[in-house]
């Protein structure tokens, strides 16, 4: 009720009060009493009908009427106040709140359920309806929106389809009720020009991956990986053609916050408390990374021998093609063993990508594999130069081998689960120096992508290790070192003096399209 209302209603019961309870006196002459009570209600008409107009008038901007007297008269009815069309501000709330009972009124009421809200609007600027509750993951809210009429086609400020943002999210259902409303399956996002299989392979989602190729879903990426044919230049971190990065996504969509809607608590609300947490490495990636045997000249799975003519460990900074056009900071742990070493899964997630490396201007023929600690998060852990653990990795130079890597017997794949500990299969090619029988090796990289997917920030290893492995494994990197030094005669080595922690002579290394820059903190 309209306080103005409120206020008049109270107004007459004081005055309705006063004149009917406080002027009748118990032993008063009743016929005059009466007389005087009909006189003072007769006033009380006139006052009441005086204030009501008045009320009515303020509400409705309508001016008193002239002729009107100050005496009773019948009761006149005005047509109703129209209701004003639902601001589509207070129908997004709606959604937002997941409430399918007030958004179904608004929508009946005439809502316009396709419209965007304006930047200038103290809410999610430029998003809609449909964006927000494929964001909510409220599959009953897309539903009531998709058999209202809402359009499934409906780009929002940045010109992302509800099925991109259904993609991003990971959510099977909800892309199933936009494909079987009949949204565009091939629909490119914004400037990246991605459709929603690209996003989905970006994202690891191996359901939808399924669902969109099975009704004819293209790709508008032919790869999303390169590699360098430069012997000894970086490897490039993989990095996806399109710019899908959820968190980005979502800054964009919710636009800039004000009125009584924080941009914070609606973030919360609307990822559940999501973080894009940053890997643990629970190991190094070999099953026996030391100690040091001076008889076999081994370090665990590691062989030292001198025909090899290069360190088997390369620290994170460690300058590659020193003085050369190509010399760079390696972004890695990079490390040289024998073909039959057995590769470890160092954390628990989820393959994001995973590529075949075909020999080049040098020996390769082998997998590179990415694991995040979650779908779609910017952080990975990338094992470079992997070969399955079903090929024959015997002799001077293992036959080539390009069988699928197989975790307990099953095909590893884009969207596959990992445990830390499992055994991805055994470390990549390397010529064999001299017959040295160090004839394999493979990197190990942490690293977390730009905010734009530019390019990646790639991170010291022992930093990231779990704290139940952290003091065992700075241990063993550092007798590593000093041991190699100590058996190759050279101290200089590893200048372990000038690094921050063990294995690492920089926190993080910058690296665009293959061009490293150290972090100096």
């Amino acid at each position: 009720m309209n306080k103005i209302n409120v206020i008049v209603f109270i107004a007459v019961l004081s005055i309705l009060s006063t004149a009917c309870s406080g002027d009748i006196q118990p032993d008063a002459d009743i016929p005059g009493t009466v007389q005087s009570g009909v006189e003072k209600v007769i006033e009380v008409q006139s006052t009441v009908q005086a204030e009501v107009e008045k009320a009515v008038n303020e509400i409705t901007n309508v001016q008193p009427d002239p002729t009107a007297t100050a005496t009773a008269s019948p009761t006149q009815t005005k047509s109703p106040t129209p209701e004003p069309t639902p601001s589509p501000i207070e129908f997004l709330q709606s959604v937002l709140d997941d409430d399918l009972g007030k958004a179904n009124e608004f929508i009946l009421a005439g809502v316009d359920i396709d419209s965007l809200v304006p930047d200038s609007e103290p809410t999610i600027g430029g998003s809609g309806a449909l964006h927000m509750a494929i964001i909510k993951s409220s599959k009953d809210m897309v539903r009531l929106l998709l058999d209202s009429g809402a359009d499934p086609d409906i780009r929002d400020a940045d010109m992302k389809a509800p099925i991109h943002v259904a993609v991003i999210m990971g959510n099977i259902d909800i892309v199933n009720l936009l494909i079987d409303t009949g949204a565009n399956v091939n629909a490119t996002a914004g400037n990246s020009g991605a459709t929603p299989l690209d996003l989905a392979y970006i994202n690891g989602s191996p359901e939808i991956i399924d669902r969109l190729m099975g009704i004819g879903a293209a790709s508008a990426f032919n790869q999303v990986h390169i590699e360098s044919d430069v012997k000894d230049a970086p490897t490039a971190t993989p990095l996806p053609t399109a710019t899908p990065d959820m968190m980005a996504m979502m800054g964009q969509m919710m636009g800039s916050m004000g009125g009584n809607m924080d941009m914070s608590s609606m973030m919360a609300r609307m990822m559940g408390q999501q973080v894009d947490e940053e890997p643990s490495l629970q190991n190094l990636m070999f099953e026996n990374f030391g100690p040091w045997d001076s008889s076999s000249k081994t370090f665990g799975d590691l062989k030292y021998d001198k025909r090899l003519g290069l360190t088997i460990f390369d620290d994170f900074g460690y300058i590659h093609n020193r003085g050369a056009s190509n010399q760079y900071d390696n972004p890695t742990f990079e490390f040289k063993a024998p073909a039959d070493v057995v590769l470890i899964a160092p954390i628990s997630g989820v393959v994001t990508m995973l590529d075949w490396q075909p020999s080049g201007a040098y020996t390769q023929d082998d997998w590179d594999l990415i694991i995040a600690p979650s779908s779609g998060s910017k952080w990975g852990v990338e094992i470079d130069h992997i070969v399955s653990i079903d090929c024959d990795r015997t002799g001077k130079d293992p036959v080539f081998c390009d069988t699928p890597l197989k975790i307990n017997g099953e095909t590893v794949v884009v969207g596959t689960q990992i445990e830390a500990g499992q055994v991805l299969g055994y470390v990549g090619n390397w010529s064999s120096h001299n017959n040295s029988g160090i004839n394999g090796r493979t990197e190990l990289t942490v690293f977390k992508y730009f905010d734009d997917y530019s390019g990646v920030t790639n991170y010291c290893p022992t930093m990231y290790l779990d704290e139940s492995v952290a003091t065992e494994l700075k241990s063993s990197i550092q007798d590593l070192m000093v041991s190699y030094e100590s058996w190759d005669g050279d101290s200089s080595i590893y200048n372990e003096e000038d690094m921050i922690v063990p294995g690492c002579r920089y926190s993080a290394i910058r690296e665009v399209n293959g061009v490293t820059t150290p972090v100096i903190d």
